[in-house]
């Protein structure tokens, strides 16, 4: 590995085919030339600062590892970086999409329910009707006083 300073005139496929050789100078020179590129592209997409920053080191370490993989006839490596940027911002939104994001502030001082005391009861008392494929019908008060204070079985019909 050659630690030596890059010039300015060196290319970028020159600094990626050093990169394929595991030249640290050249990944450094790279980052330094493109970073903002790429960061631009993952802030754009994310429209997060932290999201952006994750997606911009997620590249940089794609191209550590992969550099080899850049086929200099198909694109420029600013347009390649760019690509993998999209490819990792989408991924990162597909990802974030799926989790629950959690307040940043918890007030503690007043105790939450995180259940409801009868939830049974509530929901007896919030669902009158029984739900069919057929459409709404009434649940019959016999059953009802004839069940008092034993849970009824609930079924949910799915959504048509």
């Amino acid at each position: 590995m050659s630690h030596d300073p890059l010039s300015e005139d060196v290319t970028d496929e020159q600094l990626l085919a050093r990169i394929v050789a595991r030249d640290a100078a050249a990944l450094s020179s790279l980052f330094r030339r493109h970073q903002a590129g790429v960061y631009r592209v993952a802030m754009l997409m994310t429209g997060s600062i932290a999201a952006a920053e994750d997606v911009t080191q997620d590249v940089f370490l794609a191209v550590m590892h992969d550099a080899a993989r850049f086929e200099s006839g198909r694109a420029t490596v600013l347009a390649w970086l760019r690509g993998i940027a999209r490819n990792h911002a989408r991924r990162k939104l597909d990802r974030d999409r799926r989790t629950v994001q959690l307040p940043d502030r918890v007030d503690l001082t007043e105790p939450v329910a995180v259940v409801h005391p009868d939830p049974l009861g509530e929901l007896s008392n919030a669902l009158p009707t029984a739900v069919t494929d057929e459409g709404a019908t009434c649940v019959p008060d016999e059953l009802n006083a004839a069940n008092e204070g034993v849970p009824l079985p609930v079924t949910v019909a799915p959504p048509i």
